[in-house]
Protein backbone atom coordinates (compact mmCIF):
# COMPACT_ATOMS: atom_id res chain seq x y z
CA UNK A 1 0.00 0.00 0.00
CA UNK A 2 1.52 3.05 -0.62
CA UNK A 3 2.78 5.52 2.40
CA UNK A 4 2.26 9.16 2.80
CA UNK A 5 5.34 11.42 1.77
CA UNK A 6 7.36 12.63 5.04
CA UNK A 7 6.79 16.42 6.20
CA UNK A 8 10.20 17.03 5.75
CA UNK A 9 13.44 16.00 4.00
CA UNK A 10 16.85 16.45 5.57
CA UNK A 11 19.86 17.32 3.84
CA UNK A 12 23.68 18.13 4.02
CA UNK A 13 23.71 22.08 5.00
CA UNK A 14 26.65 21.87 1.84
CA UNK A 15 23.84 21.17 -0.54
CA UNK A 16 22.48 23.63 -2.76
CA UNK A 17 19.28 24.04 -2.85
CA UNK A 18 17.28 24.86 -6.05
CA UNK A 19 15.20 23.76 -8.71
CA UNK A 20 14.45 20.89 -11.24
CA UNK A 21 16.17 21.87 -13.99
CA UNK A 22 13.26 22.21 -17.05
CA UNK A 23 13.18 19.53 -19.98
CA UNK A 24 14.32 21.83 -22.69
CA UNK A 25 17.57 22.68 -20.43
CA UNK A 26 18.18 19.14 -20.28
CA UNK A 27 18.02 18.13 -23.77
CA UNK A 28 19.57 20.51 -27.42
CA UNK A 29 16.81 18.91 -29.43
CA UNK A 30 12.96 18.92 -29.80
CA UNK A 31 11.65 16.15 -27.25
CA UNK A 32 9.38 13.37 -28.68
CA UNK A 33 5.97 14.67 -29.32
CA UNK A 34 4.68 11.19 -26.88
CA UNK A 35 7.00 12.10 -23.89
CA UNK A 36 4.94 10.25 -21.77
CA UNK A 37 3.94 12.30 -18.53
CA UNK A 38 6.44 11.43 -15.46
CA UNK A 39 5.91 10.88 -11.77
CA UNK A 40 4.66 8.86 -8.96
CA UNK A 41 1.30 10.28 -9.62
CA UNK A 42 0.68 10.06 -13.38
CA UNK A 43 2.35 6.12 -12.65
CA UNK A 44 -0.64 5.11 -10.28
CA UNK A 45 -3.05 6.99 -12.26
CA UNK A 46 -1.94 5.53 -15.06
CA UNK A 47 -1.78 2.01 -13.20
CA UNK A 48 -5.43 2.74 -11.43
CA UNK A 49 -6.85 2.97 -15.27
CA UNK A 50 -5.03 0.04 -16.40
CA UNK A 51 -6.15 -2.65 -13.65
CA UNK A 52 -9.87 -1.48 -14.09
CA UNK A 53 -10.28 -0.99 -17.96
CA UNK A 54 -7.32 -2.48 -20.12
CA UNK A 55 -6.29 -5.53 -18.06
CA UNK A 56 -8.96 -7.44 -19.17
CA UNK A 57 -7.92 -8.24 -22.65
CA UNK A 58 -4.05 -8.41 -21.38
CA UNK A 59 -4.33 -12.62 -21.54
CA UNK A 60 -5.39 -12.72 -25.47
CA UNK A 61 -3.53 -9.25 -26.62
CA UNK A 62 -0.34 -8.69 -24.99
CA UNK A 63 2.01 -10.23 -27.77
CA UNK A 64 -0.01 -8.67 -30.45
CA UNK A 65 2.10 -5.16 -30.48
CA UNK A 66 -0.44 -3.58 -33.20
CA UNK A 67 -3.44 -4.28 -31.05
CA UNK A 68 -1.57 -2.01 -28.44
CA UNK A 69 -2.68 -4.27 -25.22
CA UNK A 70 -0.13 -3.25 -23.16
CA UNK A 71 -0.36 -1.27 -20.22
CA UNK A 72 2.35 1.62 -20.79
CA UNK A 73 3.74 1.33 -17.64
CA UNK A 74 7.11 0.64 -18.61
CA UNK A 75 8.71 3.89 -17.97
CA UNK A 76 7.53 3.87 -14.30
CA UNK A 77 8.56 0.83 -13.54
CA UNK A 78 11.86 1.40 -15.14
CA UNK A 79 12.48 4.41 -12.83
CA UNK A 80 10.60 3.50 -10.07
CA UNK A 81 7.38 5.58 -9.98
CA UNK A 82 5.59 2.29 -9.66
CA UNK A 83 7.06 -0.97 -8.16
CA UNK A 84 6.14 -4.45 -9.10
CA UNK A 85 5.47 -4.93 -5.18
CA UNK A 86 2.50 -2.50 -5.71
CA UNK A 87 1.07 -3.86 -9.07
CA UNK A 88 0.95 -7.33 -7.47
CA UNK A 89 -0.14 -6.14 -4.20
CA UNK A 90 -3.08 -3.85 -5.96
CA UNK A 91 -4.04 -6.52 -9.03
CA UNK A 92 -7.31 -8.06 -8.46
CA UNK A 93 -5.91 -11.37 -9.43
CA UNK A 94 -10.01 -12.70 -9.80
CA UNK A 95 -10.60 -10.48 -12.82
CA UNK A 96 -9.95 -11.17 -16.18
CA UNK A 97 -6.40 -10.68 -18.10
CA UNK A 98 -4.51 -9.76 -14.51
CA UNK A 99 -2.99 -13.18 -13.97
CA UNK A 100 -1.10 -12.96 -17.00
CA UNK A 101 -0.16 -9.45 -16.60
CA UNK A 102 1.40 -9.84 -13.17
CA UNK A 103 3.10 -13.02 -14.41
CA UNK A 104 4.76 -10.63 -17.22
CA UNK A 105 5.63 -8.09 -14.66
CA UNK A 106 6.96 -10.98 -11.98
CA UNK A 107 9.15 -12.00 -15.00
CA UNK A 108 10.34 -8.96 -15.45
CA UNK A 109 11.45 -8.06 -12.04
CA UNK A 110 13.38 -11.54 -12.31
CA UNK A 111 15.51 -10.57 -15.15
CA UNK A 112 15.63 -7.57 -13.41
CA UNK A 113 17.33 -9.56 -10.46
CA UNK A 114 19.49 -11.68 -12.91
CA UNK A 115 21.19 -9.19 -13.99
CA UNK A 116 21.64 -6.83 -11.30
CA UNK A 117 23.51 -10.13 -9.80
CA UNK A 118 25.03 -11.46 -12.79
CA UNK A 119 25.78 -8.42 -15.23
CA UNK A 120 27.45 -10.98 -17.83
CA UNK A 121 24.14 -12.87 -18.14
CA UNK A 122 23.05 -10.17 -20.79
CA UNK A 123 26.05 -11.84 -23.14
CA UNK A 124 27.08 -15.05 -21.83
CA UNK A 125 25.27 -18.58 -20.70
CA UNK A 126 24.54 -19.25 -16.95
CA UNK A 127 26.78 -22.55 -17.56
CA UNK A 128 29.17 -23.25 -20.58
CA UNK A 129 28.66 -25.78 -22.62
CA UNK A 130 31.96 -25.42 -24.26
CA UNK A 131 30.04 -24.09 -27.39
CA UNK A 132 31.19 -20.58 -27.83
CA UNK A 133 30.14 -19.54 -30.72
CA UNK A 134 32.56 -16.32 -30.94
CA UNK A 135 35.44 -18.65 -30.62
CA UNK A 136 34.05 -21.31 -33.29
CA UNK A 137 33.41 -18.45 -35.88
CA UNK A 138 37.07 -17.13 -36.13
CA UNK A 139 38.97 -20.41 -35.83
CA UNK A 140 37.07 -23.16 -37.19
CA UNK A 141 33.80 -22.04 -39.31
CA UNK A 142 35.74 -20.25 -42.35
CA UNK A 143 32.68 -19.93 -44.25
CA UNK A 144 31.29 -17.67 -41.56
CA UNK A 145 32.89 -14.74 -43.43
CA UNK A 146 31.33 -15.88 -46.68
CA UNK A 147 27.83 -15.30 -44.73
CA UNK A 148 28.95 -11.93 -43.12
CA UNK A 149 30.34 -10.64 -45.78
CA UNK A 150 29.33 -7.15 -47.70
CA UNK A 151 29.55 -8.44 -50.72
CA UNK A 152 27.53 -11.50 -50.08
CA UNK A 153 24.34 -9.78 -48.68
Amino acid sequence: MPVDPPDAISYPSTLAVGSAPALCDLVDAETSPELPAGGETVGRRLLDAWLSDGVATYDDGHDDLAGDCTSRLSPYLHLGCVSPAEIVARADRRRSGVDAFVRQVCWRDHHHQVLAARPDAAWSDYAGRGDDWRAARSTSCRCWSTVTSPTTR
